[in-house]
């Protein structure tokens, strides 16, 4: 009997993933059907809601074209087998404007059969549109 990661388990492997910026990880985590949501003004390219994970690889790469990130920190990781969440903050550098930000940051994931099916990432999006 195979015991299929918790979705604290996910959400480490998902900053794991992140913060070696190993794309191919980060997608694994994912479901094929994913209700996937970040908050925030239109003007920020990444806001949204994402359905598959073509729709999140192109989240992720928008990201990556968009910002810099000069500094990040995760402060707690938590959760059960299906509900997890995460708590930290990050300065990031917007690329076209050369603006910096900074925000706190929260993350809620939902996991089934070991595979992200819910996110949600909380982040000042008021700092984010005015770095943009």
């Amino acid at each position: 009997m195979s015991t299929q990661p918790s979705a604290t388990a996910l959400v480490a492997g998902f900053f794991q993933s992140f913060g070696a910026g190993d794309l191919p990880g980060l997608l694994a985590l994912f479901a094929d059907d994913v209700d996937f949501r970040v908050a925030g003004a239109p003007t920020v390219p990444w806001v949204g809601e994402r359905r598959t994970r073509a729709e999140i690889e192109a989240f992720f790469k928008t990201l990556g074209a968009e910002l810099t990130t000069e500094a990040f920190a995760v402060d707690a990781v938590f959760g059960d087998a299906t509900n997890a969440g995460a708590t930290g903050s990050f300065t990031q550098r917007v690329n076209s404007t050369g603006k910096a930000f900074t925000s706190d940051f929260a993350l809620y994931v939902q996991a089934n059969v070991g595979e992200i099916v819910k996110f949600r990432f909380f982040e000042d999006s008021f700092a984010v549109a005015e770095a943009f």
